[in-house]
């Protein structure tokens, strides 16, 4: 017997993800870019399909704030 599921096994802390491994997940329709902000707190423009890194770290910090 055999279980399979998508975004793996949640090893460590999802907000220290590699932001380009995020990338790539929504490049290849893995994770969405809601998610991706979401859960991993990464930034992606959706038009460029680039990591807006600032917008990340203020995202980040914000989102601590109010924990």
């Amino acid at each position: 017997m055999s279980l399979r599921t998508c975004s793996g096994g949640r090893w460590g802390d999802l907000q220290e993800r590699d932001s380009d491994r995020v990338l790539w997940d929504v490049v290849n329709d893995y994770v969405t870019y809601e998610y991706a902000l979401k859960i991993y707190g990464v930034v992606i423009d959706e038009k460029t399909l680039k990591l807006d890194r600032r917008k990340k770290d203020k995202y980040k910090r914000d989102k601590r704030k109010y924990k």
